[in-house]
């Protein structure tokens, strides 16, 4: 029984770009997130 393999292998251009620009939207909804969070976490630690 052989497996059919495609010829297909890796990413193309527009998935890698696809990929990097789903990536950098993710980035920039949580960053702000986790930089508030980051700053309630240090008024705690410092007790401001």
């Amino acid at each position: 029984m052989k497996l059919q393999t495609s010829e297909h292998k890796g990413l193309t251009l527009t998935e890698l770009l696809c990929v990097i620009a789903i990536l950098a939207i993710l980035a920039a909804l949580y960053l702000p997130a986790i930089a508030r969070a980051y700053l309630r976490i240090k008024k705690l630690l410092t007790g401001d």
